[in-house]
């Protein structure tokens, strides 16, 4: 098996939104964000993204804290355009079903490239299907079950009183053994509901395409889809020194000596100045750092035969049980743990 490394992002307003749902199911949110290692303080001023490690370890506190067996169907309840900012808006004012879906897949990279969704045409139907990269099983659980139902959500808010939308609903993680959780997922997504399958995905009938939706505003979807692009070349632009400087990083490690100020004057800049320009694009060194770090260690676990020290040693790190409670803190398993799963 070979695990993919591409690096992976969230946009901040998507976590501050989480931020506020936690809020207003009264839990302690200090606590979480500081089991997650992320200060408030860096979700605020200009729009940008946040590292996908640090949102999964994010959401893995949380779901110890969450008193619903099934917060992501639970969540899902939460109003779409609270969620997903501009992506929800331009979802609630598209004129039919497809074209809210084909917006959906278009304008994904504002929410992040954590997921992904693909949409493809089989005979008779259409296939609406969700990947994800969190590698947390309890975390990418309960992240499936809520992007799923959201869509399931949205979706069948578009139809008529009685007209059967959504043929059924299938989910890569295994079922619920109580027969009233169960339950849940059926009344929840209304149409049968299958386990266990090889990708998480909804099949619609073919001709929902031209369903017409009730809150369509053409006038004001177009607005919106302009705002859009403008957004996604903006971001595209702020990424790209991210990308250099992951880059870079990269070869420091391979090389076995990585340092932020080394790094900064390959740039022409002091440590400081580094860790400003980061900030703005809403990531930072050390950020940079365990994701790297991260790709190369669950390799090494999965592709090779090497012991936990050894691996420990070629991620940068000296003591093994150092090793073993970091990746932990990042991944909610131990090495051994993760090379079991896999």
């Amino acid at each position: 098996m070979t695990i993919k490394t591409a690096p992976y992002k969230v946009a901040k307003e998507f976590v501050q939104q989480l931020v506020c749902f936690a809020r207003e199911q009264g839990m302690p949110v200090d606590t979480v964000l500081s089991r997650a290692g992320i200060e408030l303080g860096a979700l605020e001023g200009q729009p940008a993204y946040v590292s996908g490690p640090i949102l999964e370890r994010y959401l893995a506190a949380m779901l110890k804290m969450v008193p619903d067996p099934l917060p992501g169907l639970y969540a899902s309840r939460w109003r779409v355009a609270t969620f997903f900012g501009l992506v929800g808006f331009l979802a609630q004012t598209s004129s039919t079903l497809g074209v809210m879906l084909n917006t959906l897949v278009q304008v994904e990279p504002l929410v992040g490239d954590t997921g992904k969704t693909r949409i493809h045409h089989v005979p008779g139907e259409i296939v609406v299907s969700w990947h994800c990269q969190f590698t947390n099983p309890d975390v990418l659980s309960h992240a499936s079950d809520f992007i799923l139902s959201t869509f399931v959500g949205c979706i069948t808010s578009a139809a008529r009183p009685g007209v059967s939308v959504v043929r059924s609903v299938h989910l890569q993680h295994a079922a619920p053994e109580q027969a009233e959780l169960l339950q849940r997922y059926i009344d929840v997504f209304g149409c049968p509901v299958y386990f266990g399958e090889s990708e998480n995905r909804i099949v619609l009938p073919n001709d929902v395409f031209d369903l017409p939706l009730p809150g369509a505003d053409p006038q004001l979807h177009e607005m919106l889809e302009n705002h859009a692009r403008k957004l996604m070349e903006e971001r595209t632009k702020a990424s790209r020194f991210v990308d250099l400087v992951r880059s870079r990083l990269h070869q420091q490690l391979q090389a076995g000596a990585a340092s932020r100020e080394a790094l900064a004057a390959e740039f022409g800049m002091s440590g400081r100045t580094l860790h400003r320009k980061l900030q703005d694009d809403g990531t930072s060194y050390r950020e940079i750092l365990d994701e790297l770090r991260l790709q190369r260690a669950r390799k090494l676990l999965v592709e090779s035969d090497l012991s936990i020290q050894q691996v420990g040693e070629l991620s940068g790190f000296d003591e093994g049980q150092s090793f073993t409670r970091w990746f932990r803190q990042l991944t909610g398993n131990s090495p051994s743990e993760f090379r079991h799963r896999c």
